[in-house]
């Protein structure tokens, strides 16, 4: 039996992504999501509706 077979109920915590420059300074700030429980990542904000 695969771990897949039982759907994640996903609890999303939110990461900071900075973006940098090529000298590394930060111009710009991200954010991703990532469940806690199966640790999959999306960009997309998982409560916002399409």
């Amino acid at each position: 039996m695969s771990k897949s077979s039982k759907k994640c109920v996903h609890e999303w915590i939110r990461h900071p992504k900075y973006i940098t420059d090529k000298n590394g300074r930060i111009i710009g700030l991200e954010y991703y999501w990532q469940c806690k429980h199966c640790g999959i990542i999306t960009n997309e904000n998982p409560w916002k509706k399409k």
